[in-house]
């Protein structure tokens, strides 16, 4: 399921504007990953409690959809998502256009999860936010 585009009233500058904010407050050369949040299952694992993603995900990105992955870098903004395949293109549609994304929440870019190099299971928490200031993300150790 792919939540609508135009479920908030935010315009795409106030995101920018509020990450601009946020980078300004860190060292130079620091990094924000901030990760959206899991579906949460009700009695059978298939069944999901409708999507609400963290709060600062919301704040920062404004996309509501589970499993992404923002990082915040030098004034940019990378929303990384699962791309979906032809066979889950049948089932659940094939997804947000990219630049539909771009141009409704002003990120600068969006990727495939595989260019992120992490899966989204290996987020063990429900949400998080991390800043890395002056290393790189490396999600191996």
């Amino acid at each position: 399921m792919i939540p609508a585009l135009t479920s908030t009233s935010t315009q795409p500058q106030e995101y920018v504007v509020r990450r601009r904010r946020l980078a300004e407050l860190l060292p130079a050369g620091s990094k924000v990953l901030l990760y959206s949040g899991e579906l949460s299952s009700r009695n059978y694992p298939d069944n999901h409690y409708p999507f609400r993603g963290s709060s600062y995900f919301l704040y920062f990105c404004g996309w509501n959809s589970p499993r992404c992955a923002a990082i915040l870098e030098d004034g940019q903004c990378t929303i990384y998502y699962h791309l979906h395949s032809v066979e889950e293109a049948v089932w659940e549609g094939a997804g947000p256009d990219q630049a539909a994304l771009c141009e409704r929440f002003g990120y600068d870019r969006v990727a495939s999860w595989s260019e992120l190099n992490i899966a989204p299971e290996t987020m063990m928490v429900s949400s998080f936010a991390a800043v890395l200031a002056g290393r790189p993300l490396d999600f191996n150790g």
